[in-house]
């Protein structure tokens, strides 16, 4: 998961900003990111960095992700990829929320994990259980 100055900084790059720039921004960034638990953007909204966050254009606030985001993102990617048919289990789909905590990253390669394993044990289904078999081999391995 990106950090917030990550994003701020992909934000500056984006607008066109020179690479000096954006490092000296990214600097200025990571100093002030959590200053005595303030935000970042509280820091910001200082008068001392006024000019800094008057360059910010774009401020997004996402909320974490719930089950029924992860289960719809699912059902959106196999939709995309071609099926219409529920591959998934339900509960399935709330155990890869808990292990991914809705992170897209996670969920992309968790559920793409699931797919090969039912491919070779040749079921048309993903459950509960073979999910758990893919968490529990993906935490062995990293």
């Amino acid at each position: 998961m990106t950090t917030h100055e990550e994003r701020l900084a992909i934000a500056f790059e984006r607008r066109g900003l020179r690479p000096n720039t954006c490092l000296a921004y990214r600097k200025v960034i990571r100093r002030f990111g959590d200053y005595h638990g303030r935000p970042l953007w509280r820091r910001l909204s200082l008068g001392i960095h006024r000019s800094l966050w008057s360059r910010i254009h774009c401020r997004i606030a996402l909320e974490h992700p719930r089950p029924e985001d992860t289960t719809e993102y699912v059902q959106y990617r196999l939709q995309h990829a071609g099926t219409k048919a529920t591959v998934f289990a339900s509960d399935a789909l709330a155990l890869l929320h808990e292990a991914t905590a809705g992170q897209l990253r996670d969920i992309d390669r968790i559920s793409t994990a699931c797919l090969r394993a039912a491919s070779r044990r040749q079921l048309k289904h993903v459950d509960r259980e073979l999910l758990q078999d893919v968490i529990d081999a993906d935490t062995h391995v990293a």
